[in-house]
This record gives structure tokens, C-alpha cells and sequence, in this order.
């Protein structure tokens, strides 16, 4: 049996730290993207900038959570595998002499899925408490949640 005080207590530490646990993360698309699954690498080259288009030519949109949602830095790691610090000199030095755009970068969860369900080239990560009707979730790898 778990002891109730050891369960609040981490439940505490995890509100106040501002942690995301795995399956607190799905990627969304526009509902008319054909796309059901993306591979982690193809999902890491347009979140730094190596690949700007989709595998059918079309150029990808961005969104993420601003910098301070504890999402973002979550995804970061887990899929990126980058700190967040690493992600902003990289996109810093992209932004130069380059026509890659950085993501557009919202404080909400509802806004990235506004600005995918309003934007058919679009992709972005929220909670999956966050997706309703108006996109659609795509798998990494296969998997569903991170």
C-alpha cells in the first residue's frame, strides 16, 4: 500500500516545481494534415531548423509554448533531447542570414491549438487535455504521449 503522505508529497513537490510528467505531452496538427505519425528525427529537424518543409513540400508552421511553461522545457529534453537555453542560441544564430522562421510562441495551450487549427501547415505540442475538435494529434515514432 502506498503511504498517502509520500503520495502528496510528491504530487507537491511536482505542482510546485512546476513538473511535467510523462503522457502530459501530444503533438497536434490541422485536421488536414494526412499525417498520422512523424519520426522523432524528422520532428527534432524542424523544431532546430534543419527541415523547413513538409515531406510533401509544404512549408512547416511552428508554434510551441513560450520559455516558461514547464511544457516547453519538458519537450526540450524529452524530445529534443537540447536544454532550453541550447534551443535559443541555436534558433539566435538561425535568425541571421537565414530564412528559417522560429517558432511562434504562445503563453497558452488554447493558443497553439488556435493558431494549428487556423493554420493547415502547422504543428505544435500541448497537454492532452488541451486537444479538442479542431486538430488532431500525431504519433512520434509510433507513440502517442511523452
Amino acid at each position: 500500500m502506498v503511504d498517502a503522505r509520500k503520495l502528496v508529497l510528491v504530487v507537491s513537490l511536482l505542482m510546485f516545481a512546476g513538473g511535467v510528467v510523462a503522457g502530459e505531452l501530444v503533438m497536434i496538427v490541422n485536421k488536414a494534415n494526412p499525417m498520422t505519425n512523424i519520426s522523432a528525427e524528422l520532428l527534432k529537424n524542424f523544431y532546430t531548423g534543419e527541415e523547413i518543409t513538409w515531406p510533401g513540400g509544404e512549408r512547416v508552421a511552428l508554434v510551441e509554448l513560450k520559455d516558461d511553461n514547464p511544457l516547453t522545457a519538458y519537450f526540450s529534453d524529452t524530445i529534443l533531447h537540447m536544454s532550453l537555453q541550447r534551443k535559443s542560441k541555436l534558433w539566435a544564430v538561425k535568425a541571421f542570414g537565414s530564412d528559417v522562421r522560429s517558432p511562434y510562441k504562445y503563453s497558452s495551450e488554447a493558443a497553439v491549438v488556435g493558431f494549428v487549427s487556423s493554420n493547415s501547415n502547422a504543428i505544435g505540442y500541448v497537454s492532452p487535455r488541451s486537444v479538442d475538435h479542431t486538430v488532431k494529434t500525431i504519433a512520434i515514432d509510433g507513440k502517442s504521449e511523452f
